[in-house]
């Protein structure tokens, strides 16, 4: 069993609230940057997750837990479809939540901010959220994707060396990803973002690592924030389960009563 254990790109980022859970850190290498390179250490990535040809494999990814944030408990529940579809749906104090993407734009229902039917998600949280998007996550065809890539060299994460690699997403959005430098998972991922004129510096932290479908899938990650503590735990993980498009679009709003045509 491994040491430590930890979820792959793809699932973690899940954020609730359209909150990012990346930021960027620096600290002085601990060994030559030139010990691997940028390929060797992306290589040995992909094999340690379970390989190049099985994520590609991965249409979609369905997933089903518990969040805890605030000192309150809520399940979760998760989907993440190719090409750039996602849907959260969550139920705090009653209310039940969605938040969706469907290719470049997306939607959301928040009855606990007093938004009880489906409007057009804000262009910051889209752009904070559209990482999520993504089945195998930001390093798996970084060049197709238009990513740019650097491996920064390997620092200390709470005791595990792990090779930093910073990732500019095709969107602008930036990233710092940390790997075990024994077993090439990521074990940390690191950011700040803005949103509505507040910068948001998140730190999160990945672990429970389990194998599904011969892919290697986290099952719990933990993400500090200036909002507080937010961790997800997963019950649940299906690869490849059959969700139509249609689930990811916005559906129109329900005509209010008396709101219909005149006869």
């Amino acid at each position: 069993m491994m040491r430590r254990s930890i979820h792959s790109t793809r699932s973690v980022r899940i954020r609730l609230l359209g909150v990012l859970v990346l930021v960027s850190v620096t600290a002085a290498p601990l060994f030559a940057e030139d010990e691997m390179t940028l390929q060797q250490v992306l290589d040995k990535h992909y094999e340690a997750m379970g390989g190049v040809e099985a994520w590609a494999a991965v249409n979609a990814i369905h997933q089903k837990g518990n969040m805890q944030m605030m000192g309150m408990e809520a399940p979760i529940e998760m989907w993440v479809k190719r090409p750039g579809k996602l849907r959260v749906e969550f139920t705090m104090q009653g209310m039940k939540g969605i938040q969706a993407i469907d290719g470049d734009s997306g939607w959301q229902v928040m009855p606990f901010m007093g938004s009880t039917e489906p409007e057009p998600m804000p262009d910051e949280m889209l752009d904070m959220m559209s990482t999520d998007v993504d089945v195998d996550g930001p390093l798996f065809d970084w060049k197709e994707k238009g990513h740019q890539v650097e491996l920064v060299g390997t620092e200390d994460i709470e005791g595990t060396p792990a090779y930093r690699i910073d990732v500019t997403m095709e969107n602008g959005v930036e990233a710092s990803i940390y790997l075990d430098a024994e077993h090439f998972v990521p074990i940390s991922m690191k950011s700040k973002a803005t949103f509505q004129g507040q910068q948001f510096d998140t730190t999160s932290t990945i672990s429970d690592y389990k194998e599904v479908g011969g892919l290697m899938i986290a099952h719990s990650v933990s993400a500090e924030s200036t909002m507080g503590v937010q961790t997800i735990t997963l019950a649940e993980v299906e690869i490849n389960p059959e969700v139509e498009d249609s689930f990811f679009a916005m559906p129109e709003k329900q005509p209010a009563p008396g709101d219909g045509p005149e006869g």
